[in-house]
């Protein structure tokens, strides 16, 4: 399902109401984009689809990354779509629209259940962005790395060998977990290590009543960083 932006494309699937590819037309960039392994005993791996995501919901573990969602493209510019899934203790949509540089995400969690529940959620995203670092400003606590990347509601992820920033920001608080995946491999030079990808886990906690609805929102932006000097300010 192909999604359209002024500045940005986006590529969709019903499996998982999930994304193949989020590019800037501008950059002529796909930063959703990864790298297999090439070793020839590696066995073949299908290619990574982002947003892809996993509910706690009071102890219990809701896989979704292969749920089949039903989806509706909503007007003639497809710039937006609709996704839903319906379970026994709840129901998702996810909104995915395309505004200039942003592909904006909104996820419904409805509690259609028995009873009061909590937990978390979940959503996994794979780019390939070598060099980059996870960072998050707060104006309050001033730049925070690492570990600290817990209760923000915005994080960056810099690469500075293409002046390219990916950004996640929503409504609701979050924390981000990443891990950056390597293959080692023998060369002319020694043992050397190749980067694949990097895996970040955005990371949403819920509480949602009997009857009722959780609603937040993602919005992913690729920036072009070569005018700006300092990526914390801007």
């Amino acid at each position: 399902l192909f999604c359209y932006g002024k500045t940005s494309s986006a590529v969709f699937a019903p499996r998982g109401a999930s994304v193949h590819e989020f590019s800037s037309k501008e950059m002529h960039l796909n930063v959703f984009d990864t790298v297999s392994p090439w070793r020839k005993d590696s066995q073949r791996q299908e290619k990574k689809r982002s947003f892809v995501d996993t509910l706690c919901l009071n102890s219990n573990i809701f896989n979704l990354k292969d749920e089949i969602f039903d989806f509706e493209c909503l007007g003639k510019t497809k710039s937006e779509y609709n996704f839903s899934l319906e379970k026994e203790q709840f129901q998702i949509t996810k909104h995915y629209k395309m505004t200039g540089q942003n592909m904006c995400l909104s996820v419904s969690i409805y509690n259609t259940g028995e009873e009061d529940i909590s937990g978390y959620f979940d959503t996994n995203v794979y780019f390939t962005l070598p060099g980059a670092f996870a960072f998050s400003y707060d104006q309050k606590r001033g730049p925070l790395m690492g570990e600290s990347l817990k209760d923000i509601r915005n994080v960056r992820f810099s690469d500075s060998l293409r002046d390219v920033v990916l950004s996640f920001s929503s409504t609701s608080t979050f924390s981000v977990m990443e891990e950056n995946r390597f293959q080692s491999e023998v060369t002319t030079l020694g043992s050397e290590q190749f980067y694949l990808y990097t895996k970040a886990v955005l990371r949403f906690m819920l509480d949602i009543k009997k009857d009722s609805v959780y609603t937040f929102n993602i919005i992913t932006r690729i920036i072009d960083n070569k005018e700006k000097k300092n990526v914390f300010t801007q």
